[in-house]
């Protein structure tokens, strides 16, 4: 939305410069003569302000990710043709992955601890149930 304002903006600039010159009087002579002016062409001048939308589009959307900034690794060219299911933007993977791999370590520590307690419970219940028997005895 925003670049389509940019480039109405820089049109009506263009389209503005172009005018300026075929506007100003064509003065013929030098310093040492009177200048003649001669009558040139009138050009109308228009100024259009506003947006441009689109009259047909697709509402594309990125991964949404706890870094909101993401890098592109690649971007399809500006104004390529485009079917439904082709990539279009190519995000750079490398610090998600780095994320997931630390996950997945922490659910692997994580696994282990629970391992180690349940370890530990069973060698007290052991113990607990010897200390049964021994006092039965």
């Amino acid at each position: 939305m925003r670049s389509a304002r940019s480039a109405g903006l820089l049109l009506a600039g263009l389209v503005a410069c172009a005018d300026a010159d075929a506007a100003r009087p064509q003065v013929r002579g030098g310093p040492e003569t009177a200048p003649v002016v001669t009558r040139g062409r009138l050009r109308e001048r228009l100024l259009l302000t506003g947006e441009i939308d689109a009259a047909d589009a697709v509402e594309l959307s990125g991964p949404r990710t706890e870094d909101w900034n993401l890098s592109l690794r690649w971007l399809a060219e500006d104004g390529a043709q485009v079917a439904a299911g082709d990539r279009v933007v190519g995000f750079d993977t490398a610090p998600t992955l780095a994320k997931i791999r630390e996950l997945e370590l922490s659910v692997v520590e994580a696994a282990n601890a629970i391992g180690e307690q349940q370890a530990k419970s069973q060698v007290a219940i052991a113990e607990k149930a010897f200390e049964v028997e021994k006092q039965k005895i």
